[in-house]
């Protein structure tokens, strides 16, 4: 057996996991073909106002939290924010004299970094010495250095695209033209376009092959009702907020790990929920699509042990069949086994999931 409409579905993969990184507290704005951008608070006072807040019974209890592992925190006011040399070609331009802002940005503006591939812009903050975002709102707008950062691969495309030395030898000549217009050169570059262009092609291959989800379909007998799934989930603890979609939020996002556990999607046009259709009775789905990206969660088989109770729960209460993305029953050891899989990978690499540069890669 195939699931229907499995482009649809890796399409909802591929979505989920490009929001993942995005800021979760935007300013509130309707965008196009119904989906909104609004801090969580506005959401819910969106949804709340049109479903219940809570879920008919409370099966909170089948979800239980991996421990969370202390990090070291740094001091704010020791904060830097810079490339990471181990993942980035970075090249670093020394003026002569301080620069303000916009001097940097009238010759290293928008239209140049799309023109060259997108480089993260930085600046050595002249008050301080220290490393920031140039273009951060609020950060000090006086700076003694500059540097442009590219990703070792292009993470623009469908799937990670190595850079060439030929493409990157033209970077750094158009970054070595526009230095002087800014009163610098470049003061130091940390790998030659050959030796960059060689760690892109490794980079890439290991991030494709690594940026694997962890996914459990429930499928529909008869389809799924949208006041149903949204009682199934509220009784589950899942949280409806960003991309439309129902998250089993992670309390400790400083401990590791992404804003959310896992989320609930649809394969079902559009691939969300909005509450305004699932309150009208509008929203009818062929399943539920039970979902985390395995390197960006810090603690992969726990939570897919999890989510494994909250599809039950669902298939127990909505009826269904649980699947994996090939169509086929559902195998809990073979999904923890794929989890372990990329856990060791990122090992080989000194790479823990769910923390540091592996959420920086992935």
């Amino acid at each position: 057996m195939k699931i229907p409409l499995l482009p649809s579905l890796l399409l909802g993969v591929q979505l989920l996991a490009a929001c993942q990184s995005q800021p979760t507290e935007q300013a509130s704005a309707p965008s196009i073909d119904g989906l909104y951008v609004s801090p969580s608070g506005a959401s819910d006072e969106r949804a709340y106002g049109l479903l219940p807040a809570k879920g008919s019974e409370d099966a909170s209890h089948l979800l239980h939290y991996p421990p969370a592992r202390a990090q070291p925190a740094a001091p704010d006011s020791a904060k830097e924010y810079f490339a990471n040399p181990r993942y980035d070609w970075v090249i670093q331009v020394q003026p002569t004299r301080a620069l303000q802002r916009h001097e940097v940005l009238a010759h290293f503006g928008g239209q140049w970094l799309k023109q060259h591939a997108h480089p993260q812009l930085y600046g050595r903050a002249a008050a301080n010495g220290r490393w920031t975002y140039l273009v951060a709102a609020g950060s000090d707008s006086v700076f003694s250095e500059i540097a442009l950062a590219w990703k070792l691969f292009d993470e623009r495309t469908p799937t990670p695209r190595p850079f060439r030395a030929d493409e990157l030898t033209g970077f750094q000549q158009a970054v070595a033209q526009q230095a002087p217009a800014c009163s610098g050169r470049i003061s130091r570059v940390n790998y030659t376009p050959a030796q960059a262009a060689a760690a892109s092609r490794q980079l890439a291959a290991f991030v494709t092959a690594n940026n694997q989800e962890a996914l459990i379909v429930l499928k529909a007998d008869t389809l799924f009702e949208g006041r149903a799934i949204w009682d199934k989930m509220r009784s589950l603890g899942l949280h409806w907020g960003d991309m439309d979609l129902f998250h089993w939020e992670n309390p400790n996002t400083d401990a590791g790990g992404d804003d959310h556990l896992f989320s609930v999607f649809t394969s079902t046009e559009p691939g969300y929920f909005l509450p305004e259709h699932m309150a009208k009775g509008e929203v009818k789905t062929t399943d539920l699509v039970f979902s985390f990206s395995i390197p960006r969660s810090n603690a992969p088989q726990q939570v897919l042990e999890n989510m494994y109770q909250a599809a039950k729960y669902c298939r127990q209460k909505l009826g269904g069949q649980l699947v994996g993305a090939n169509g086929q029953p559902f195998e809990l050891s073979a999904e923890l086994e794929k989890c372990q899989r990329v856990t060791q990978s990122l090992a080989r690499k000194k790479l823990r999931p769910g923390y540091d540069d592996t959420l920086y890669l992935f």
